[in-house]
Formats: C-alpha cells, structure tokens, sequence
C-alpha cells in the first residue's frame, strides 16, 4: 500500500490498524518496537511501521530525531532481538516537510513461525488496534501449522461405526457411486474405507465423523457454531437468540443459514408488476458460503477444537471467524488462484453429500469468494472484508442501513413492521423498542397503541410504566 494512503487511513480511523503501526520517534528511538515487530512477523502480509507520527496528536508529523541511528536500530533488532531473525526492510520517505522511516516487516515462514521475543521469548500477533501476545495455546497452533494438516483424517477415539446416520451413510455412498464409475463397483463397506470414512479396523475418522455422523458433537464437543446478535457497546453487551449449533456438518449449514436469514431480517421490495417481495438484508448466496467455507476449513488441530465458530450478527454486520487461518492463498489471492483446502479429506467427502434442501454443502470448483462478491454487488451492498491472523480467519459482511441488531428491515413497510420484527426476538420496554428501531418516543408509543388497539401486540405491565414489556401476541 502506498505510504500516504496507510498514513491517510489511521488519520481517518484515529487509530493505528492491523497492517500500520505509527511510531513518534522526535525525542529518540521509541520502546516497544520489539513486540511490534515481532507480531508483524508473526501476522499473514507482514505490516509497516513508520516512525515520525505522533498517535498521541492524531498521527501529527513530527519526524524523526537521527534517521540514519533509526534504521540501524531497526536491523539490529531483525539481526539480534527475535528468534528466528526476522527481515525488515526500511526506507527515509520525505512527508509533510518531514522524514519518516518506514519499516517493512516482511512475514516468516510458516515453517518457522511463531517468532519471538529474544528477550522475553514471548511471541506476538497483530490484531486491529496493536500487538498481543500470544497463549501458549496459540504457540502450539502455530508450530501444528509448519507441516501439511492431516487433523481430517485423526481417528476419533470411542467411536465407532455405529455413530454414523445410516441415512446420511446410503445417501453419500448412492452419490458416489453415481459419481465415479471405480467407486461404483465396490461394495459399501469398501467405499467407506476407500474414501476416508473408516478405517481398516473399522474406526472413524474424523472428517467421517464429522460429515456423517448422528451427533459428532458426542466426541467433539466445539465443532459446532457459537452464534447470537448483540446489542449494546462493549461494556454492555446484550445478546439476543444465541444458540449453539450443533449436528453433522450438512445440519449445521443449514441451521445457521437459517438463524442468520431470521435474525438478518428482510426488507420489501417492489417489483415492476406492482406486487412486493421479501429479500434478506444479507444475500442468502453469501451467507451459505462463508458458513460452508468457515466450515470445511477450519482447524482440525485437536488444540483448536476447543473453540467453535463464532457468528455474530450486531450493528448492522455479519461475522463469521473460525479457528485456522488461511490455507494456501492469502487474502489477496482469494477467489483468484485455484482453491487449495485445509482439510482436504473432508472437503472431499462434504462434496458428495447435501443438505435437507438438496444443496451441496460444498462444491469445490473455487466459485464460492467469486459468488460472494457477485451477490453483493448486485444487492448494493459493500465487499465482504477478509482478515487472516493465520491461526484464527474472519470475515465479515456489512449493511450499515441495519439498525443496533441486524434484525430490523432495511426499507420496512411502516413503523410498525420495524417494532414488530424487533418484538419477534422477545419482549422489550418502550425504551429497548427506540433503541433497536431508531423511531422517536412519540411514534413508538403511537405504533404501539395502534397495535395493541389491533390486537397484535399485548403489554405486561402497568400504562406508561417505563419496566412494562411489549410483547407479539
């Protein structure tokens, strides 16, 4: 990214970000560069330092005090200060009538991450706002990541063939059969063999676990979806229909697709023949291939399954992180390279079978990012966003013309349409009801009389008592 548009960008935001960190550096060399660097190392993309802005006068130009001293201590840190050593490569920008110093973190390898601190050994990673250090936990990610991901084809301990849905198990074996003329001439028990659902002695793996099991769930608690909308700022967040979504992986696709459509909301349109339709405030395309996607390729790794996905829907975005980051492309090559899975075994099978409404759970053809993107674009809507921190994937999807919770209709009929959908996810106060829809007290009083007068809506609680709950009749 150009220098000016990185500088230009934290100034707007008033904050340092996941790729640019701003350093003030007029009265010496400042502390914390180690840590900084480190967790750019550390991080998908590296990321940029520049030194001569102060954060503390919204990223004023201030320059910087000897540049020459600055970019020696700078490689002095790549030679001496992290394990392994790490690359930098730095430069003097003239900016403002200053000199700045940017440095250019380059990533490690893979094979060698996570790096740390010499001094410390404390290892890093980059989120939005700054540098933080990593668990033990994440360390062990990170070295699981150094060689190819085998965690699909683990076998499960205490289960056994048994634990299959025998629907599930003559459906996948009906479709491959018809899928490849080879698989057509074996057996069934064969082909659960040959195609990595059991085992030589009969045990399950876990991709065959996973896709065709009658409650996974049994043996892996966390492969499931932690979902809920939320409401409220940071210290005081209210969570609305949280479910945990469980199930082999084709019931939990479609599960959470519909939780997202039903807490998203719709909105009306109008179509040229005078009649209206409803249409999903997200795109249903894109909403079923993130969840897929987060699905099929998140870590396997016996450490990371203590964590589920998590899917939050809350001030008018959608977002789906899963454990695991990118495999084999990077977010700038998404949907542009050929697609390359984590988990290659289960992504394999869960292309052979299918959800309760007959769709693939995944296709593998690498029309999945392209698809979202297309979707979007013709709902109006702005491109997905992709942050990778290669041990944890996110995704979001925004649509700032939703109100605090997501739930509420985009172009709603009338007011009462915005209090009813908003009363769908349970009882509220008056004063819950004008923080969810936007509408002024005067009309949620007036909109609420009506629909009380019409029967559609009931009270609990004494007139014009501000703890009296709304509720759908």
């Amino acid at each position: 990214m150009i220098i000016e548009d990185l500088i230009q960008q934290i100034r707007l935001e008033n904050s340092d970000n996941a790729f640019c960190e701003a350093k003030k550096a007029l009265g010496g060399f400042p502390e914390n560069v180690v840590e900084s660097i480190c967790a750019f190392a550390n991080t998908p993309k590296g990321g940029v330092a520049i030194f001569g802005l102060d954060e503390a006068e919204k990223f004023k130009t201030t320059g910087v005090y000897d540049v020459a001293d600055c970019q020696k201590r700078l490689a002095a840190i790549a030679r001496d200060s992290l394990i392994p050593n790490v690359t930098i490569l730095t430069e003097v920008k003239p900016f403002e009538e200053k000199q700045l110093v940017v440095a250019t973190v380059v990533e490690a390898s893979e094979s060698i991450k996570p790096v740390k601190v010499k001094k410390t050994g404390v290892a890093y990673i980059r989120q939005y706002d700054g540098d933080y250090q990593l668990s033990k936990l994440e360390e062990q990610l990170f070295i699981a990541n150094r060689g190819p991901s085998l965690f699909d084809l683990i076998i499960v301990d205490g289960a056994s063939i048994t634990d299959l849905d025998d629907t599930l198990v003559r459906n996948y074996i009906t479709t491959r059969k018809q899928n490849n003329i080879v698989l057509n001439k074996m057996d069934d028990d064969e082909i659960l063999l040959r195609t990595g659902i059991v085992t030589s002695d009969k045990q399950i793996t876990t991709a065959g676990l996973l896709a065709l099991g009658t409650y996974p769930q049994q043996f892996i608690t966390n492969y499931a979806i932690q979902a809920s909308v939320q409401i409220g700022d940071d210290d005081n967040i209210r969570a609305i229909d949280p479910v945990f979504i469980t199930g082999p992986i084709a019931t939990i696709l479609e599960t959470a697709l519909d939780w997202v459509l039903r807490n998203a909301g719709t909105y009306l349109e109008n179509l040229p023949d005078g009649n209206v339709r409803s249409v999903p405030n997200f795109p249903e395309v894109a909403c079923r291939e993130l969840i897929s996607n987060a699905l099929i390729h998140r870590d396997l790794n016996p450490i990371s399954l203590s964590t589920p996905i998590s899917l939050i829907i809350k001030d008018g975005e959608l977002v789906i992180s899963n454990p695991g980051g990118l495999y084999g492309v990077t977010v700038d090559t998404l949907g542009k390279t050929a697609p390359q899975s984590r988990n290659e075994k289960l992504s394999e099978i869960c292309q052979n079978i299918t959800t309760q409404g007959g769709d693939k759970v995944v296709e593998r053809l690498g029309t999945g990012i392209p698809n979202i993107r297309k979707s979007l674009k013709e709902a109006g809507l702005p491109d997905a966003f992709f942050y990778d921190q290669g041990i944890r994937f996110t995704a979001k999807l925004t649509n700032k013309s939703l109100s605090h919770t997501a739930a509420i209709p985009r172009k709603a009929s009338s007011n009462y349409d915005l209090i009813l959908v908003a009363l769908s996810k349970g009882e509220l106060s008056r004063a819950e009801i004008e923080k969810i829809t936007g509408l002024t007290k005067d009309k949620v009083r007036r909109s609420l009389k009506a629909l009380m007068d019409s029967g559609k809506v009931v009270r609990n609680g004494k007139v014009n008592s501000p703890t009296s709950k709304y509720e759908v009749k």
